[in-house]
């Protein structure tokens, strides 16, 4: 088994569209040399569609149904957990809106004897509609996120209160990023 140094970790980066989830989960991945697993990537994979073509859909519907995302979920679960035996970190790009999601992602950790961290991006919902206006017009994003849905998703957020405060951290990305990356690396470290 591994000693705490030298425990592959399993971060989570979650919260609602427009927080800044996969901006955050791509530096901390680069910035560490861990793998990062994106749910928007793995969704559209497995509907084998292009990872830049939008499908938006009413909440809840197509590749966003309920099926549909417990598929995306159980698929990033199976790369992350290849990676992790091969002793690779692995930072997860994910809303992770449903406590069993999460559950999921920490008993993998747990399994595997992985330091688990979730970190929770919040922002304010002006933000957020300002950003999501902007990702609207970007031709490369693979998110399909778009101000129009986002009340009803952050209705059906489940409020993370699943993990000890040693494992989750709330990061307020409402800042400029490099300050919110610099925090995301503070708290990962401890």
């Amino acid at each position: 088994m591994h000693d705490a140094k030298s425990r592959p970790k399993l971060i989570i980066v979650c919260g609602l569209m427009g927080t800044g989830k996969s901006s955050i989960a791509r530096e901390l991945a680069e910035n560490k040399g861990w793998v990062m697993i994106s749910s928007d990537v793995i969704r559209k994979e497995l509907a084998n569609m292009p990872v830049t073509r939008h499908e938006y859909v009413a909440f809840d519907k197509g590749i966003y149904s309920r099926e549909f995302t417990a598929k995306t979920y159980e698929e990033m679960n199976r790369r992350a957990e290849r990676l992790l035996r091969e002793d690779k970190s692995v930072v997860m790009d994910a809303t992770f809106a449903k406590k069993e999601f999460r559950a999921n992602a920490h008993g993998l950790a747990d399994r595997l004897n992985a330091e688990f961290r979730c970190i929770e991006l919040v922002c304010p919902d002006d933000e957020i509609k300002r950003r999501l206006a902007i990702r609207m017009e970007r031709k490369d994003e693979t998110s399909d996120g778009r101000w129009e849905i986002f009340s009803q998703q952050k209705r059906s957020f489940q409020k993370i209160d699943d993990f000890p405060d040693e494992e989750h951290m709330v990061l307020d990305t409402s800042g400029p990023d490099n300050e919110s990356i610099v925090r995301a690396l503070k708290l990962i470290e401890g």
